[in-house]
């Protein structure tokens, strides 16, 4: 009974993995067919939220830019080195290796969400005007 509930575990984890490429496909010609996104934060209070530049980084890297896309938002590199990283991770507890590629250490992302929480504060400066999104 365990060895068939094992094997259905395997093989719907196996369709989640083969789907994410075909997510990411759809994902990208969106981003770059569809209009741009406006941020409503932005719009209404004129501040720039976390996610704000984030759909223009990723259209930026996905085109090959990827100083523009830096400049856009740099959580856009940080989320899909993460991303492919646990991808990876997970084609290959797949087929039975124990590999860790994404480090597990909570306090390593702790700081990387703090820093970028100090980013965000940053770049709504008017002195730091240089970090905005235009």
């Amino acid at each position: 009974m365990e060895n068939e509930r094992t094997k259905k575990l395997k093989i719907l984890r196996l369709c989640a993995l083969l789907a994410v490429p075909a997510a990411l496909a759809a994902a990208v010609w969106v981003l770059l067919h569809i209009a741009p996104y406006h941020c409503p934060i932005r719009t209404h209070l004129g501040v720039l939220c976390f996610g704000c530049g984030l759909t223009r980084a990723f259209g930026a890297l996905f085109g090959g830019q990827l100083l523009q896309s830096l400049r856009f938002n740099p959580l856009a590199i940080v989320l899909l080195v993460a991303g492919v990283l646990c991808y990876i991770e997970q084609w290959l507890h797949l087929f039975g290796k124990k590999v860790t590629l994404l480090p597990k250490n909570k306090w390593l992302w702790i700081s990387v969400a703090a820093l970028y929480v100090i980013y965000c504060i940053i770049r709504n400066i008017p002195a730091f005007a240089f970090l905005s999104i235009a």
